[in-house]
């Protein structure tokens, strides 16, 4: 993990769950993130070391709450700072890339924006 790539994520964290959280759906009230989804990134990491990156994400896309982290984390890789990646089939591929070539820098994309959100929501009541 890239630790000047986290340091470089947290303010785009913070920025996208400020403007995007209540759209996304996880900052309710104005500035309250419920408990739910801080539980859900905290143990996103984890799944994905234990059941890998795609099996993660599926598993995600399958409840309608907790697919609300997959978007976040799309809007944190898509930010031009980050990665380029500008449509939701170029997240897709990026998701599906880890079955390929760039396997640990994919998934440590991933795991460095899970972490970015975990520290970003630390700001949130």
């Amino acid at each position: 993990m890239n630790k000047k790539r986290v340091e470089k994520m947290i303010p785009i964290a913070m920025r996208i769950l400020t403007e995007k959280g209540q759209s996304i759906g996880i900052v309710e009230d104005g500035n309250k993130i419920a408990s739910k989804y801080r539980g859900y990134v905290a143990s996103f990491g984890p799944t994905v070391i234990q059941a890998g990156l795609l099996r993660t994400m599926a598993f995600n896309n399958g409840d309608e709450n907790k697919k609300k982290i997959n978007k976040l984390l799309f809007e944190i890789l898509k930010d031009k700072e980050i990665h380029a990646i500008n449509s939701q089939e170029e997240y897709d591929g990026f998701i599906k890339g880890y079955l390929t070539e760039t396997i640990q820098l994919e998934k440590d994309f991933v795991l460095e924006a899970v972490t970015a959100c975990k520290l970003a929501m630390r700001t949130f009541i």
